[in-house]
């Protein structure tokens, strides 16, 4: 699996189409979504946390984004997305494993992540990969999910960075 920072003015139409995507999956709708505040804060994880803002490459082809970051000494994943023509292939597994690695480069061991109650893909992954549901947010529909990095993991297969922002 490759993977390209991602750079926020050559960029914003996939991160817009991948939050589109990802937003009907997640609540069904576009409606009340602010799109603008989304760049926003693209924008802002971008510049502040460059490496935990990555596409994922296949055949030249971006198919797929994650955003990682620290948050209050833990690892948060803002974003997984894979686009529908890749889902169930084992890329989410590799996504997992590339965020795992992030965070334990970033002297964390801990994560979380939240997942829409509907999107029973993405927690079966995220079940199946050993994040636990902590809490329910009842209001937005959605789970939070955690898990533990073992001091024991390690991971096969290495991703490679392609720089061509």
């Amino acid at each position: 699996m490759n993977i390209r920072l991602i750079s926020f003015e050559k960029d914003k139409d996939k991160l817009l189409e991948f939050r589109k995507d990802a937003q009907l999956v997640s609540e069904g709708t576009l409606e009340n979504y602010d799109f603008a505040a989304y760049l926003q804060r693209m924008r802002r994880r971008i510049e502040t946390n460059t490496n935990g803002q990555v596409f994922i490459i296949e055949n030249r082809k971006v198919i797929g984004q994650i955003g990682a970051e620290l948050r209050g000494g833990e690892g948060y994943v803002n974003l997984f997305y894979l686009v529908p023509e890749f889902r169930g292939r084992g890329y989410g597994r590799k996504m997992v494993a590339f965020a795992e690695d992030f965070f334990i480069k970033q002297g964390v061991r801990t994560y979380r992540l939240r997942v829409a109650r509907s999107n029973k893909q993405a927690l079966n992954l995220y079940k199946k990969s050993g994040l636990e549901i902590v809490e329910e947010d009842e209001q937005e529909c959605t789970y939070i999910m955690k898990r533990k990095i073992p001091s024991t993991v390690t991971r096969g297969e290495k991703t490679r960075l392609v720089d061509d922002r």
